[in-house]
């Protein structure tokens, strides 16, 4: 039986988190989407990182003249990479990731608000280093983490709950070439990490510990993607779902099996059926009670 709490209820929860530093943001490469037709809030497309649909046309149009090179075959961005990785060099993959993710690029008002507000843990999927210069750009000094092959990041307790944001780049930043997770062999070495011991797990235990408490909230994801579910799950690893917080996905267009299975069935997480240009100024609204100016 599928329950609908209602967007504002939902809000409401959020910002008492938010408010109570009690939750962590969760950062996908859609928070860089740009506004919807109508909004008051400016993006211009020059200043936008690309979308994972993007990046992988972009390196699948520099595959087209390998004769060996299928577009019905080798689709997705993991095959892609690896494919154009082979086929050039890991150095080239990485600079096509700059070139579409970082460079001339600048953080949207979203990031720039969420910058503004109190999340003390952050982890996001993403290359770019645009939050943590928002959050620079409010007088915040982030303690940032990159994900680094065959061992765990260390952080302690004291200093997630310091007053300087925690940072986490699980699939790498782009600064950091070496870390980069983005082809398939580059996921598969993840995952086997994500299952290893201790002290090659690259998320620290202190984190591991607070996800089990606090609500998270994921933006910028859709959780119909297979890799996102993955690492939901591996984050979660060996952690009965009794025991699972309260966990929020903000999406405008929910995938219909995922919610199902997801949100109706199993209650990991909840879904928030919204545009992240219009929850991300409510939520700024909710907790400050300022309005999130254009």
């Amino acid at each position: 039986m599928a329950i609908d709490f209602g967007t504002d209820d939902a809000l409401e929860e959020i910002a008492e988190h938010v408010r109570d530093r009690r939750c962590v943001l969760f950062l996908g490469a859609a928070v860089h989407a740009g506004p919807p037709v109508g909004s008051l809030y400016r993006y211009e497309s020059a200043q936008r990182p690309a979308m994972a649909h993007e990046l992988t046309a972009r390196l699948a149009r520099r595959c087209e003249r390998d004769r060996n090179f299928d577009p019905r075959r080798d689709t997705g961005l993991q095959r892609i990479a690896l494919y154009y990785e082979l086929g050039r060099s890991r150095n080239q993959l990485i600079e096509e990731i700059y070139d579409a993710v970082e460079r001339d690029k600048q953080p949207s008002p979203i990031l720039r608000a969420l910058a503004e507000l109190d999340f003390p843990v952050v982890l996001t999927t993403n290359y770019d280093d645009l939050y943590e210069q928002a959050l620079r750009a409010v007088g915040k000094d982030p303690l940032v983490f990159v994900y680094s092959r065959g061992e765990s990041p260390r952080v302690t307790q004291q200093e997630l709950l310091s007053d300087r944001p925690v940072v986490f780049k699980l699939h790498g930043d782009i600064a950091h070439r070496e870390s980069i997770v983005i082809t398939e062999d580059d996921y598969i070495d993840f995952v086997r990490q994500m299952t290893a011991k201790r002290e090659e797990h690259p998320i620290p235990l202190a984190l591991m510990s607070l996800l089990k408490q606090w609500t998270t909230l994921f933006l910028g994801y859709s959780m119909a993607d297979y890799n996102l579910r993955v690492l939901f799950r591996l984050l979660h690893w060996k952690t009965d779902e009794a025991w699972y917080p309260l966990m929020y996905s903000v999406d405008l267009s929910p995938d219909v099996l995922t919610k199902e299975v997801w949100e109706s069935r199993r209650r990991y997480l909840r879904f928030v059926v919204e545009d992240v240009w219009k929850f991300v100024p409510d939520l700024y609204h909710e907790v400050r009670r300022e309005v999130l100016e254009p």
